[in-house]
C-alpha cells in the first residue's frame, strides 16, 4: 500500500505538471485538463483500496494477509496510518486543485461592466439618400459611448449587419453578447435634425429610456454627449470625471465639416479609389475646421495608411501624413483617437516600439476602446511576437465578436504560427463575415499549397474561384497555379485579365510583362521571354524615377536583370533594396524582401547565399507555411536539386510534423 501510495501520487503529480504546460501550447480546452485532474482524483482511492486487499507478488497478484494482532503500536505510531493521513491530504490537494485553488487552471475574469449594442438608426429622410448620415450619426454615438470605462460598447463594424434585419432584439442581444440594445432613427429637412433614441433590456424588453433630439446642423455636435449620459445614467453606471471629460471633446464644431466625415465612414481600407475618396473628404473638412484636432489626426492616419497600402510611397507622402499629426498634436494631445494615428505613423515607419508608446497613451486616455488593443496586437505582430499578438487579437473578437476584421486577421496568424486546426475553424467564420473573396482564397492557398506544396489543394482554390466573383488581382493567383501545372495558354490568358494596378502590392512589383516573360522562359520560349522581360524592365525604370528608394521596384528591377543575365547588377540592386527594408526591420512582411533577394541569388547561380536569406525567413517563422512556394516559384528553379537546400525542406518539415 505505501509504496503504491507514494508511486501513485509521483506519478499524478508528473501528469498535473504535463498537463498544465503541454495543454495551453496546443490549445487544448481548459475542461480537458480538468478532466484528467479529477480521473487522477477518482483513481487515487481505488488504486489505495486495491493495493490495500491485493499483494503484487512473483506469483502474480495474490490477496494480502491479515494485520499482526501482535503490532501493539498506537494507531499514530504505525507507518501505515501515516500513509492512510498522507492519502487523505493528496485526495483533498488533489479537490482543490480541480478548484483552481493552487492555480492550475487560468480563468478569465468575468466582464461584469453593463453592455450595450447601438443598432444602425433607421433613415426617416423621404426621397434622399441619406445613409450615410444616419449610419454616421450611429457610429458615432457608439464612439462616444465607448468613452465611458464602466460600459462595454460593441463596435460599428459588428452593428452595421444589421442594418434593415428582421431578427428580433433578444437574438441580436445573444450573438453580441449584450443585456441591452439602443435603437432609434434620423430623419433631416434642411438644416433640421430630427434623433429618436430608445434603450431597451433584452431580456425582459423593458424601455429603459428613450427621447427625442431636434437640432439644426449648427448644433448637432453635442447629441452624442447627451446620449450618451443619459444611457449611462439608465444603466446606472457611474461616470468618472475623466468619462466627462472626454464625453465633453467634439470632432468638429463646423457643420459642413461634420457631413464630410460621415461621408468618409462607409468607404473601404483596401480600395484604392475609396482611399482617394477620404483623403480628399478629410482635406477638405480640415480646410473647413482647422483647428479639429481629431480631423487633422485623421487626416495625417490616412495618409500613413496609403503610403502603407503601396498607393504611394513617395517621401512627400509622409511628410503629408507627419504635417498634419504634429498639427493635430499641436490642437490636443490629450485626445486618444490623436494619438492612436501618431502610433499608427510610427508603426508604417516600423518604428514599433514608439507606436506602442503612443497606443499606451491612447490606452491611458480611453480605456474601453478595443481599436487600441487591435492596434497593439498589429504591432506585436510585425516584431515577431506571434503568440502574443494572436492572444490579443482573440481577445478583441471576444469583446467585439461580429468585427470582420478579427477573423480575418486571426486566420491569416494561424498559418504563421502553424495551427492549421485553428485554421480550419477561423476560415468558414472570415468566410460567413464578408472577408474579401480574394483575401480569403489567396490565405487559402497561402495555407493548403503553402502548407507542404500540395497541388491539388492550390487546384481546389482555383475552381472555387471559377465559381464566384472576385476581384482581378487574384487572377495572378490563378495564373501561378497553371503556371504550375505548366498550361502555358491558361496562365496568359488569366494574366490578361489583371489591371495595370494589380501589379502593385505592399511587398512586390509584378507587371504583367514580368508574368508572362516567366511563363514563356518557363515554356522554352527563351527570345519571346526575352522581349517581355526587356519590356518589364522599360516599364520599371520610368517607375524607379519617380520613387528611386522603393524597395518593391528594386526587387523587381534585380530579378529582370538576373534573368537577363546582367548577374553583377541584379546583386547590387538587390542588396541595396534589403539594406531599405528585411526581416530584422519587420518581423511581418519584411521577409518578402529577402525571399526577393533569395531569388536573385538563386538566378545568378549563388546558392548558399540564397540559403542564407531563406534561413533567415524561416528562422523568424519557422511554423509558417513557406514550402509550397519555395518548391515551386518559377524563380526557385535553379535550386531544387541542390542538397543543403533539399535538407532545409526536410528540416521545415519535420519541425511542423509533415510527411
Amino acid at each position: 500500500v505505501f509504496r503504491t501510495g507514494a508511486a501513485y501520487a509521483v506519478v499524478a503529480f508528473v501528469i498535473m505538471q504535463l498537463v498544465e504546460i503541454v495543454f495551453p501550447m496546443f490549445e487544448i480546452p481548459d475542461w480537458a485538463g480538468r478532466m484528467v485532474i479529477i480521473l487522477l482524483f477518482i483513481g487515487f482511492p481505488v488504486i489505495i483500496v486495491f493495493s490495500w486487499i491485493f499483494d503484487v507478488t512473483e506469483k502474480g497478484l495474490v490477496k494480502s494477509q491479515p494485520i499482526d494482532a501482535s503490532d501493539t503500536r498506537s494507531t499514530m505510531g504505525k507507518k501505515r496510518s501515516w500513509f492512510a493521513i498522507g492519502g487523505i491530504i493528496l485526495g483533498v490537494g488533489f479537490g482543490y486543485y480541480v478548484a483552481g485553488g493552487f492555480g492550475g487552471s487560468e480563468t478569465v475574469a468575468e466582464d461584469t461592466r453593463a453592455s450595450i449594442a447601438v443598432l444602425p438608426f433607421d433613415n426617416m429622410t423621404k426621397g434622399e439618400n441619406d445613409d450615410y448620415f444616419s449610419d454616421g450619426i450611429t457610429e458615432d454615438i457608439i464612439t462616444y459611448l465607448s468613452k465611458i470605462e464602466g460600459l462595454k460598447v460593441i463596435s460599428r463594424t459588428s452593428v452595421m449587419q444589421y442594418k434593415d434585419t428582421k431578427m428580433n432584439i433578444k437574438d441580436i442581444a445573444k450573438e453580441l453578447g449584450v443585456a441591452n440594445i439602443l435603437e432609434g432613427s434620423v430623419r433631416r429637412a434642411g438644416d433640421q435634425v430630427r434623433i429618436t433614441g430608445q434603450l431597451i433590456d433584452a431580456e425582459t424588453d423593458e424601455h429603459l429610456w428613450a427621447d427625442i433630439y431636434d437640432r439644426n446642423m449648427a448644433n448637432i455636435f453635442t447629441i452624442q454627449t447627451e446620449v450618451a449620459k443619459s444611457i449611462a445614467a439608465a444603466l446606472e453606471t457611474e461616470m468618472t470625471d475623466k468619462d466627462v471629460e472626454r464625453l465633453n471633446k467634439t470632432m468638429t464644431t463646423n457643420a459642413d465639416a461634420y457631413e464630410l466625415l460621415q461621408k468618409t465612414k462607409p468607404l473601404k481600407w483596401f480600395d484604392s479609389e475609396d482611399n482617394t475618396k477620404k483623403m480628399e473628404l478629410f482635406e477638405k473638412a480640415a480646410m473647413l475646421d482647422p483647428n479639429s484636432a481629431f480631423i487633422q489626426g485623421r487626416l495625417g492616419q490616412i495618409h500613413a495608411w496609403i503610403y502603407f497600402f503601396g498607393m504611394d510611397r513617395s517621401e512627400a507622402r509622409l511628410v503629408k501624413a507627419k504635417s498634419a499629426l504634429d498639427k493635430a498634436m499641436e490642437l490636443d494631445p490629450l485626445l486618444a483617437e490623436v494619438r492612436q494615428d501618431m502610433g499608427y505613423y510610427y508603426y508604417v515607419l516600423a518604428d514599433y516600439e514608439h507606436a506602442l508608446k503612443e497606443y499606451a497613451l491612447a490606452d491611458r486616455l480611453e480605456p474601453n476602446n478595443v481599436e487600441t488593443m487591435w492596434r497593439q496586437a498589429l504591432v506585436y505582430r510585425r516584431q515577431g511576437k506571434l503568440e502574443k499578438s494572436y492572444d490579443l487579437m482573440k481577445k478583441c473578437f471576444i469583446q467585439d465578436p461580429k468585427n470582420y476584421i478579427y477573423p480575418n486577421q486571426l486566420l491569416v496568424t494561424t498559418t504563421y504560427l502553424g495551427l492549421v486546426e485553428k485554421f480550419d475553424f477561423y476560415y468558414p467564420i472570415a468566410k460567413e463575415m464578408g472577408m474579401e473573396p480574394a483575401n480569403r482564397m489567396g490565405t487559402k492557398i497561402a495555407e493548403k499549397f503553402g502548407r507542404n506544396g500540395d497541388v491539388s489543394e492550390f487546384k481546389k482554390v482555383v475552381d472555387e474561384a471559377k465559381k464566384i466573383d472576385h476581384e482581378t488581382g487574384f487572377h495572378e493567383n490563378i495564373s501561378d497555379y497553371y503556371l504550375i501545372t505548366r498550361d502555358f495558354d491558361q496562365a496568359i490568358k488569366h494574366i490578361d485579365r489583371r489591371k495595370k494596378e494589380d501589379a502593385m502590392n505592399q511587398t512586390f512589383y509584378k507587371s504583367n510583362d514580368y508574368k508572362k516573360a516567366l511563363v514563356y522562359k518557363t515554356k522554352g520560349e527563351n527570345e519571346i521571354a526575352q522581349q517581355f522581360f526587356e519590356d518589364a524592365m522599360n516599364d520599371v525604370n520610368e517607375k524607379l524615377k519617380e520613387l528611386p528608394n522603393d524597395e518593391r521596384l528594386l526587387f523587381s528591377k534585380g530579378l529582370i536583370l538576373a534573368y537577363l543575365g546582367r548577374n553583377d547588377e541584379a546583386v547590387r540592386i538587390g542588396e541595396k533594396g534589403i539594406q531599405i527594408n528585411s526581416v530584422e526591420k519587420d518581423k511581418l512582411q519584411g521577409g518578402d524582401y529577402n525571399y526577393h533577394l533569395a531569388k536573385i541569388y538563386v538566378l545568378v547561380g549563388e546558392f548558399d547565399l540564397a540559403l542564407k536569406e531563406l534561413r533567415k525567413v524561416y528562422n523568424v517563422m519557422p511554423k509558417n507555411a513557406w514550402i509550397g512556394f519555395w518548391l515551386y516559384d518559377a524563380e526557385m528553379a535553379k535550386i531544387q536539386d541542390y542538397k543543403p537546400f533539399k535538407d532545409l525542406i526536410a528540416e521545415m518539415r519535420k519541425v511542423q510534423g509533415l510527411n
